[in-house]
C-alpha cells in the first residue's frame, strides 16, 4: 500500500510564472536542480515559488532553510503571495532549520550529516529544497561540496527532485564541473540593477541539452509584496553608468 501521491505521475514542476517556465521547459521528477547566485539575487524567493506550486500540484515538500525558522519563512512567503500554511498544517510541507548541528562538527561533517537527513526523509516527500548549504561551509570548501552534490544525485536516482541553492563561487564551479552527471537544470540569478527603489534581478537557465551557442535570454524580474516574482521587460531597466545603488539598501 502506498501513502500519499506517486511523485512519478505528478505534473512537471512550475514556478507559476509562464515566462520562467518556458525557459525551464519543465522540471521532471528525479531531477537535480542547482540554483546559484550572490546575496539578494532572489534565490529564496524562487524556491518559495517552486515549493508552493509543487504543493498545489500534489507534491509533498521538505524545505531546509538556513535563513529562517518555519514561522518566519511561512510568514515571509505569504507576504509574497506564496501562502503555504495550510500545507504545513497538513504535514504536506515540512520546514527544517539549517544550522550548525552539534557545534563542534566541521563543515565536511555537517554536510555529511545533512545528506543523511535528506536520505532519511519519508519517501512521500518527492521534492526537497535545500536553501542553502553555503551557510554551513566556508567559500573555499570543494571536496565535501562535491560529495554532498553526489549524495543529492543518488536521491534523484531514487525518483526525488532535489533543489540545491548555493552562493556563486569558485568552489561551486569546481564541484559542478566534476559531477559525474550534471544538474538537469542549472539556474543562475543575479542582482542586475536598482532604479527608483526597485531591485531588478535576472535569471539564466542552463540545461545539458541546450546548444552552447544558442543560450536562452535571461528573464528579468522584480520581487514585490503580495506577488512575489513579477517578470519585467529587461530593456526598461538598463541603466547608465553611475545609476547603481547599494542593493543591500533595499533589504
Amino acid at each position: 500500500m502506498t501513502h500519499g501521491p506517486n511523485h512519478q505521475t505528478l505534473p512537471l514542476l512550475s514556478t507559476g510564472r509562464p515566462e520562467i517556465d518556458q525557459h525551464l521547459t519543465g522540471i521532471p521528477a528525479g531531477a537535480l536542480v542547482l540554483v546559484e547566485g550572490q546575496h539578494a539575487a532572489g534565490k529564496s524567493v524562487l524556491c518559495q515559488h517552486l515549493a508552493r506550486h509543487a504543493l498545489q500540484a500534489g507534491h509533498m515538500v521538505a524545505y531546509y532553510s538556513s535563513e529562517e525558522p518555519s514561522p518566519s519563512l511561512l510568514s515571509r512567503a505569504a507576504g509574497l503571495g506564496q501562502d503555504m500554511l495550510d500545507h504545513f498544517l497538513l504535514d504536506r510541507l515540512r520546514v527544517y532549520p539549517l544550522e550548525a548541528w552539534g557545534g563542534r562538527l566541521g563543515p565536511a561533517s555537517l554536510l555529511e550529516r545533512l545528506a543523511g537527513y535528506l536520505d532519511a526523509l519519508p519517501r512521500d516527500f518527492g521534492l526537497v529544497l535545500v536553501d542553502s548549504p553555503s551557510a554551513l561551509m566556508p567559500p573555499w570548501l570543494r571536496e565535501p561540496l562535491l560529495l554532498f552534490l553526489e549524495r543529492c544525485r543518488q536521491l534523484c536516482n531514487q525518483g526525488r527532485t532535489v533543489v540545491v541553492v548555493m552562493d556563486s563561487g569558485h568552489a561551486l564551479d569546481w564541484a559542478v564541473a566534476r559531477l559525474a552527471t550534471p544538474p538537469e537544470v542549472h539556474m543562475r540569478l543575479r542582482l542586475a540593477a536598482v532604479q527608483m527603489g526597485h531591485a531588478v534581478r535576472t535569471l539564466d537557465v542552463h540545461r545539458p541539452d541546450q546548444h552552447p551557442e544558442w543560450p536562452a535570454p535571461p528573464v528579468a524580474f522584480r520581487v514585490e509584496q503580495g506577488v512575489g516574482i513579477r517578470v519585467v521587460r529587461w530593456r526598461k531597466f538598463r541603466l547608465p553608468a553611475g545609476a547603481w545603488q547599494n542593493p543591500t539598501d533595499l533589504l
